[in-house]
């Protein structure tokens, strides 16, 4: 048997290898934390919509109302609960036939937060008129 010489051929070092492989730990490491990053953005949006559509139906519940006849629309702050959403109702007088309406519900925001989460509000305002007057 007779022993081979390695110095004439060609193949990867051991730095070199070591060399890729640490470039290849970084950019699957981006990846991670980028996948991560992501799945805060979706579950913030989520919570966003499940609130924004929270405080869409209540407000649509408070317009149906009779204005004149529902104590839900006396002036003063109201809590709600829909569902497992729990929010507050705003209700200003401006005259006998016209009130102010704002409806706000918290939701939790992932993103940038870390190690917790903090809390976000979505709030819509508007302006109820009746059209029976006294």
């Amino acid at each position: 048997m007779t022993r081979r010489s390695f110095k004439g051929e060609a193949g990867f070092t051991l730095v070199e290898s070591m060399l890729a492989l640490g470039i290849l730990a970084v950019s699957l490491s981006a990846c991670v934390i980028s996948f991560d990053l992501s799945m805060e953005a979706v579950k913030t949006g989520a919570n966003q919509m499940a609130a924004l559509h929270s405080v869409r139906l209540e407000l649509e519940t408070l317009r149906t109302l009779s204005l004149t006849n529902s104590s839900s629309l006396n002036a003063g702050t109201h809590v709600f609960t829909n569902g497992t959403v729990t929010g507050i109702y705003t209700v200003s007088n401006i005259n006998s036939c016209t009130r102010n309406l704002s409806v706000s519900v918290a939701y939790l925001n992932y993103i940038n937060q870390a190690p917790r989460a903090c809390i976000g509000t979505n709030t819509l305002t508007t302006t109820l008129t009746s059209t029976l007057h006294p």
